[in-house]
């Protein structure tokens, strides 16, 4: 299960993850990045409370990577599974 928070204030629009990043909760997730940036917004999500991403959950944070979406407190298995199949190299794994 992912809980998902949603945080919009000046500086743009922070999406908080908490528990797997797995299944249903993945299209859920892209829906709602894809509806903030498609508002212009700036986009961040921290990862912070990600205790595990399947692959489908990889390739979706490689796929707002690309789109220049920040991804912050990653851990480092997270980062590090992001960095082998991104080509982004500016995710924030502190």
């Amino acid at each position: 299960m992912l809980r998902i928070s949603k945080l919009t204030d000046s500086r743009g629009t922070t999406v908080r993850l908490d528990g797997r990043l797995s299944g249903v909760c993945i299209d859920q997730l892209r829906a709602l990045c894809t509806q903030a940036l498609a508002l212009g917004e700036t986009l961040t999500i921290d990862c912070g409370g990600v205790d595990f991403s399947d692959p489908d959950g990889v390739k979706f944070m490689c796929e707002m990577a690309s789109r220049k979406v920040a991804l912050v407190n990653c851990s480092p298995l997270l980062a590090f599974q992001i960095k082998q199949h991104s080509t982004v190299d500016w995710i924030d794994s502190m």
